[in-house]
């Protein structure tokens, strides 16, 4: 998921939607967090869990969170492009330098 982060291979990969491929897997990372929600309300019903209903729950809340920041994130890079169009200077970078 790092990969998502450099910006350079970003904009030579996926040009001024890069963004948008953020904001997906972003989607994908918040339906991941539902589901452990979800186990985590399973786990309460049960009598004697292996693994306590809480820290189910607060993993479920940092995986959002990584989620929403992720979302964010995107959503900064959908309108930079669209204004500015910095993933042509981005890509270009990353064709020279490699970084």
């Amino acid at each position: 998921m790092l990969w998502l982060f450099d910006t350079g291979r970003m904009a030579k990969k996926f040009g001024k939607w890069r963004g948008a491929v953020a904001v997906a897997h972003a989607v994908a990372v918040c339906i991941l967090a539902v589901m452990f929600s979800r186990l985590s309300d399973i786990l309460i019903l049960q009598d004697d869990p292996a693994v306590t209903a809480s820290s189910v729950a607060l993993m479920a809340l940092v995986i959002y969170c990584v989620g929403v920041l992720l979302g964010l994130w995107g959503a900064y890079q959908l309108i930079v492009d669209a204004t500015r169009g910095a993933y042509i200077s981005a890509a270009d970078h990353y064709d020279r330098e490699g970084l």
